[in-house]
């Protein structure tokens, strides 16, 4: 209602769990720095929650930022693992957890075209992973923390255009690279880094084509936590979680031409051409690739600031794993190129 605060509720249906879903925050608190909120998840195996209260950091010229915030779980996480695609294994954990963490830090300088932060981080987490049918099982009651420090320099390397990946006007990060990692006395606890390249080209007004290229690794994380890709990640046409594991890479080419932006004024209706090939898998086994092409529609809002766009599909699944039909008819979100 244009306050910039959220109130969110939805029924969740997918193929792992459903569920209800609620969400809220609340900016700049009775006309305070401060922001408040937190997200509830009521689920068929279980239930999780979060919830923050801090000054965040806004705007490239903020000076300072503290932030509390914190989360709590009792649910199921289901880790899967992929030999082909007649050959599944999952393992179903049941985690109980709770976590504090402290977040706060200061710009060295500020300024519209770039910053460079530092700041503390402090965690304290009680977390527990037993397998599902162990479950009557004691297991110790462990209480982990850390302390770190982290540094950020960032500069304005932003395009804004329309067109490209939905029906409104966007804001795209020119680049992107991210990594993390938590070490102990013994070295490297757990870690991931992910490299994403996009090289996008607008031929014509309407018309945007993108490649998008991206390559992963982890090391020791969280049950549920692997690369998972298939229908909402490409290779689309293929079946959620067909290809799961600690190491992955994947690409996708795509042109969408943004045929009527302004049905009615208020929706937009486009068409669209897709390949996309890739895979993911374990330390342990051999890389598993698989691909897929099509064509489909493309819907959108005209009004709004959002660059999702919703698609129909029907792509043409290729690659020496396939089982049951190669063609696939699929609804979904499409893909927001980063």
């Amino acid at each position: 209602m244009g306050t910039g605060n959220l109130a969110h509720i939805a029924y969740r249906k997918d193929v792992d769990r459903d569920g209800l879903e609620l969400a809220t925050e609340l900016r700049r608190l009775a006309g305070t720095q401060i922001n408040l909120g937190g997200t509830y998840f009521d689920l068929s195996d279980g239930n999780t929650g979060t919830w923050f209260f801090g000054d965040p950091w806004r705007s490239f010229v903020d000076t300072h930022s503290v932030v509390y915030g914190g989360d709590a779980a009792s649910r199921q996480e289901i880790q899967y693992r992929v030999e082909s695609s007649t050959v599944r294994d999952t393992t179903r954990y049941w985690r109980k957890s709770q976590g504090h963490r402290l977040f706060g830090g200061v710009a060295a300088n500020a300024s519209p075209a770039y910053y460079t932060r530092f700041g503390l981080v402090a965690d304290v987490r009680n977390l527990t992973y037993v397998p599902v049918q162990d479950t009557a099982m004691a297991v110790p009651d462990t209480i982990r923390g850390f302390i770190g420090l982290w540094g950020e320099y960032r500069r304005s390397e932003f395009l804004v255009t329309r067109f490209m990946s939905g029906f409104g006007e966007e804001d795209i990060n020119l680049s992107s690279l991210r990594a993390n990692g938590l070490f102990n006395a013994a070295g490297l606890d757990s870690g991931r880094v992910v490299l994403a390249v996009t090289v996008g080209r607008k031929p014509g007004r309407l018309h945007s084509t993108v490649l998008h290229a991206r390559a992963g690794l982890m090391e020791n994380p969280p049950p549920g936590g692997e690369f998972d890709l298939g229908f909402a990640y490409p290779p689309r046409s293929w079946e959620p979680h067909s290809f799961v594991g600690t190491r992955t890479l994947w690409g996708t080419l795509e042109h969408r031409w943004f045929a009527f932006p302004r049905l009615f004024n208020l929706f937009g209706l486009g068409l669209a051409g897709f390949l996309d090939y890739g895979g993911a898998w374990y330390a342990d086994q051999a890389p598993r690739w698989g691909g897929a092409a099509g064509f489909g529609l493309r819907t959108g809002s005209s009004r709004a600031s959002g660059s999702e766009t919703g698609r129909i599909d029907i792509g043409y699944r290729f690659g020496s794993d396939v089982s049951g039909s190669r063609w696939v008819l699929s609804f979904g979100v499409g893909w927001v190129f980063p």
